[in-house]
């Protein structure tokens, strides 16, 4: 448990923050274990979140929406990944978000994660269609670190 404005909240409870950049949206804790402790993250679930050299190592996200978010360089190594959303649509026509198009939600493109050099060494529960997302976009470094690897997958975040 966390304190929060003097009012306790429990970790699996979703409360509202209002920051001066980002209007008020819902928010969910997640516990984050390191060896006799527990430190509460928030993750938010809005596609505007930027997480540039985000810490998110060891992480519970499960269930957590990042769909149009920006991971560059961050640290996912022993994250659980169970059923988290990357992208909208199909995973085999899914690309990063753009500043410049719209993106698609039924077909997938301009929905999905900006996962450019993280670190996915030994995540859990990452799903098949996940893998082949991350394969794809995540370029040389993305993809060195990827559980079961990414052989026979494309890499499209070289094409133009």
């Amino acid at each position: 448990m966390t304190e929060n404005n003097d009012r306790t909240i429990n970790n699996s409870e979703q409360i509202e923050l209002t920051t001066g950049e980002i209007p008020p949206k819902q928010l969910t804790y997640v516990k984050r274990e390191k060896t006799s402790y527990s430190i509460y993250i928030i993750i938010a679930l809005i596609s505007s979140i930027v997480g540039i050299f985000s810490d998110l190592s060891l992480c519970e996200l499960i269930k957590t929406n990042l769909s149009r978010t920006i991971l560059y360089e961050a640290n996912l190594k022993g994250a659980d990944l169970k059923a988290v959303r990357l992208f909208y649509g199909n995973y085999k026509t899914a690309s990063p978000r753009s500043r410049t198009d719209e993106p698609n939600y039924k077909t997938g493109e301009y929905t999905g994660v900006v996962i450019e050099k993280a670190n996915l060494t030994g995540v859990k529960n990452l799903s098949e269609e996940n893998r082949y997302y991350c394969c794809c976009w995540g370029g040389e470094y993305t993809r060195s670190t990827i559980p079961g690897g990414c052989q026979g997958i494309p890499d499209r975040s070289t094409q133009d």
